[in-house]
C-alpha cells in the first residue's frame, strides 16, 4: 500500500504595500536598491511589491529576472467596459502582475468597498490567473465589543462566497490586518494574532474540504510589522508570511524582514495554510 504523499511546505510570503507613498522616481530608486540587496538571495521566499499604478510598468522592467514579483493595490471585477478610473485583470496581466490586494481596510473605509465587491474581485482574479490577497480584520470597537471573531469569520465567508466552484490549482492568500493595529501606537499582540489565525482557518474549513484549505490557501499577517517584531508573528501554527506597510519603504529594513521571515519559516516543522 502506497503511503499518502505529503504536501510540500509552502514558501513564505513577504509582501510590501507601498500605498500612495512614492512618486515614480522614488519607486524606481527603491526597487533598484531592493534588487541589488537581493541579487544573491537564494532562500525560498516569495517577495512581492505593490507599487502605485503609475509605476507598475517601470517596476516590471526593473524586476525582470529578479527574485521580486509585482502586484497591484486593487482591481475591478469587470474585464472591460465603461468604468471610469477602474483597472481590469487583463490590464494587470499585460503588466506581468501576479498578485492583487483586495478589500484592504483603507479601501473599505475611503472607497466604501463592501464584502460583495471583495468577492467579485476575488472571483475575477482567480478566473484570470492573478493571486488575490484578501484582507480581513476588525476595528478597535468590534474587538472591545468582543464580536471580532464573528466579524472576521463573516468577512472571510462573504469574500469567498462564489469562489468555491473555481478551485483547481488556484491560490488565495488571506491577510489578517486588525484595522486598529495598522497604524503606529496600536500593536496587536502575537497571541491575539495567532488566535485570529485559528478563527480564519476554521472559517475556511467551514467553506472548503480541509485538503483544499491546505493546498490553496496561505495566511499572512499585517499590522505595524517591522524588522524588530516580525519574527513574533511568523508561527508554524499561524502565519507563513507578512504584509508590510511603512517598514517596506526602507530597502535595508525590508531586506532584514525578508531574511528573518525566511529563517523563521525554515526552522518551523510545518508552514501553515
Amino acid at each position: 500500500m502506497k503511503k499518502k504523499k505529503k504536501n510540500s511546505p509552502k514558501s513564505p510570503f513577504v509582501v510590501a504595500n507601498w500605498k500612495m507613498n512614492l512618486l515614480f522616481e522614488e519607486t524606481e530608486e527603491l526597487i533598484l536598491e531592493l534588487r541589488e540587496n537581493l541579487k544573491n538571495f537564494r532562500k525560498k521566499c516569495r517577495i512581492v511589491v505593490f507599487t502605485s499604478y503609475t509605476s507598475l510598468d517601470r517596476a516590471r522592467e526593473i524586476l525582470i529576472a529578479s527574485k521580486i514579483e509585482l502586484g497591484a493595490q486593487d482591481v475591478f471585477w469587470e474585464l472591460e467596459g465603461n468604468f471610469t478610473s477602474q483597472i481590469s485583470v487583463k490590464m494587470l496581466n499585460e503588466l506581468d502582475c501576479k498578485y492583487v490586494i483586495i478589500g484592504h481596510s483603507e479601501r473599505r473605509k475611503y472607497a466604501q468597498e463592501t464584502d460583495e465587491m471583495v468577492d467579485r474581485k476575488t472571483v475575477a482574479c482567480v478566473r484570470n490567473k492573478l493571486t488575490p490577497i484578501v484582507c480581513v480584520g476588525e476595528t478597535r470597537e468590534q474587538r472591545r465589543e468582543r464580536v471580532h471573531h464573528m466579524v472576521v469569520t463573516d468577512q472571510v465567508k462573504k469574500a469567498l462566497r462564489y469562489v468555491s466552484p473555481l478551485f483547481s490549482r488556484e491560490e488565495v492568500i488571506i491577510a489578517y490586518e486588525p484595522v486598529w493595529s495598522i497604524y503606529p501606537g496600536q500593536l496587536c499582540e502575537p497571541s491575539q494574532a495567532k488566535e485570529m489565525a485559528m478563527v480564519i482557518r476554521q472559517a475556511l474549513i467551514d467553506l472548503y474540504p480541509e485538503e483544499i484549505v491546505e493546498k490553496n490557501f496561505s495566511l499572512i499577517y499585517g499590522g505595524s510589522v517591522n524588522e524588530k517584531n516580525v519574527e513574533d508573528y511568523i508561527d508554524s501554527d499561524g502565519y507563513n508570511g507578512v504584509l508590510i506597510g511603512n517598514a517596506s519603504l526602507d530597502a535595508n529594513k525590508f531586506t532584514k524582514i525578508i531574511n528573518k521571515v525566511c529563517i523563521k519559516c525554515k526552522k518551523g516543522q510545518k508552514i501553515p495554510c
